[in-house]
């Protein structure tokens, strides 16, 4: 269980660091795990549906950067989700009754790795309250060499920024609401192999590209409180499963105005803010 000040400062900060959640036996089988759908995933041509790749190769091969759905691609994904550790920290910040929205496994290959840009979860799939939380769990050390996250403090508490251009394409990206963020506030999150963050569906953050010798694996999964429904987007096949708690039979509306999420089905975050010029 989270202690009160560690309540008090996801509250204040929209963000949250937990260290030793996963033991080196644990990681050891993610990692192997993860090693299987990489090899799997290189011998796909693209597009495929299990994973994204980086614009360069290396050595004539494609460079893996996202698996997609990890959740649904083994089971130790699967299991994975309702950890103990995890679930009590996210139910002390939305609530018992919890809901996995989607999962991600985000990588950043040694000398690679992609950035990604300033950027809230919720604005790309919006919701009837803001009860959701991102469990961002390191499975190798998180450096400021191989890109790690970035966040601004307190940035929740802004409500739904715009990530639009000019001519009103959802790119992905926070574009000319960067002016209401005082950017010398934001905070580094280098971490160990085993940590967590956890971190608020609205909090701004966002990670350099790695251009280091050393790889970086983050495993991803989107908790929502089970009276939080969504409101735009596209459902994978285990939205909504119960992983703690009992099934609501109420939905739970805040007061809060989204911008319409418009892009193309099947688009990732990485070719939204790629595409975009300012």
């Amino acid at each position: 269980m989270l202690t009160q000040e560690q309540k008090a400062f996801y509250k204040e900060n929209g963000y949250l660091v937990i260290e030793g959640v996963l033991s080196q036996a644990e990681l050891k089988l993610l990692h192997e795990t993860i090693d299987e759908l990489v090899e799997k995933a290189q011998s796909l041509g693209v597009p495929n549906n299990l994973c994204d790749f980086e614009p360069v190769t290396e050595g004539g091969r494609k460079i893996v950067r996202r698996i997609f759905n990890p959740f649904e691609q083994a089971k130790c994904f699967e299991e994975l989700a309702s950890h103990k550790m995890i679930l009590d920290a996210v139910e002390d910040l939305i609530g018992p009754n919890i809901q996995i929205h989607h999962s991600k496994l985000n990588m950043k290959p040694a000398r690679a790795g992609s950035p990604v840009k300033w950027h809230q979860d919720l604005p790309f799939f919006p919701h009837t309250n803001t009860d959701l939380v991102a469990c961002l769990i390191h499975l190798n050390d998180s450096t400021l060499e191989n890109g790690c996250l970035r966040v601004i403090p307190g940035s929740h508490k802004l409500g739904p920024l715009d990530h639009r251009a000019k001519d009103g394409t959802f790119v992905g990206m926070v574009t000319e609401d960067l002016k209401k963020v005082d950017m010398n506030t934001a905070v580094n999150l280098p971490l160990k192999a085993g940590g967590m963050v956890l971190l608020h569906c609205l909090t701004l953050h966002s990670s350099a590209p790695n251009t280091s010798e050393a790889g970086r694996r983050v495993l991803i999964y989107e908790y929502r409180a089970s009276d939080s429904m969504q409101l735009y987007g596209t459902p994978n096949n285990y939205m909504g499963r119960i992983l703690r708690g009992v099934k609501p039979t109420t939905v739970r509306l805040e007061e809060i105005t989204y911008i319409i999420p418009n892009y193309p089905i099947g688009t990732n975050i990485y070719d939204l803010q790629a595409n975009y010029n300012g």
